[in-house]
């Protein structure tokens, strides 16, 4: 796996450099380049999608799998929105489950279950009224806020020695 990483951050890095370049910019294999690395995005967030799906409720029986959870779920529910679309049906009911589970961390499955509110308005904003879009901001709003509130209590804001800086 660590080979796999190593060799996409070099592809990364590879690309970059010829979309900066004026002479490789233009060439077809920085376009392909681009391609192949969207496509290995598209694997990966297809693949973790169908693995949160197949894992079901039994990925909430060790600490690891609930924070790996937490995690893509969260991850998977902002490329949704990023993207315009909702997130897949199933993702709800498991994050409900995990809101059930005192072991797990409940604000960051707070913020999962936000970003699929906000996922779901986005995806459907042409569909609904400009009242129905406000009364939906208006209530992810609150929920954002009483979230807010709870990560200052839980990790409150630290005063950074700027002279080390």
């Amino acid at each position: 796996m660590r080979f796999a990483y190593a060799r996409h951050a070099a592809a990364l890095a590879k690309t970059q450099n010829a979309l900066a370049s004026p002479n490789l910019v233009i060439r077809d294999s920085t376009l392909l380049s681009v391609l192949l690395l969207a496509l290995f995005e598209a694997l990966v967030f297809a693949g973790s999608t169908a693995l949160l799906s197949i894992r079901g409720k039994g990925q909430f029986d060790t600490a690891l799998g609930q924070r790996l959870f937490v995690h893509c779920s969260g991850n998977l529910a902002s490329r949704y929105s990023a993207k315009g679309l909702p997130v897949p049906p199933f993702l709800k009911p498991l994050q409900d489950y995990a809101a059930s589970i005192r072991a797990i961390d409940d604000l960051g499955v707070r913020m999962g279950i936000i970003l699929n509110e906000f996922a779901a308005l986005r995806a459907n904003a042409v569909t609904i009224s400009a009242a129905q879009r406000l009364r939906e901001l208006l209530d992810l709003k609150r929920k954002i806020t009483a979230s807010l509130e709870i990560m200052t209590v839980v990790a409150p804001y630290e005063k950074l020695d700027d002279s080390c800086l």
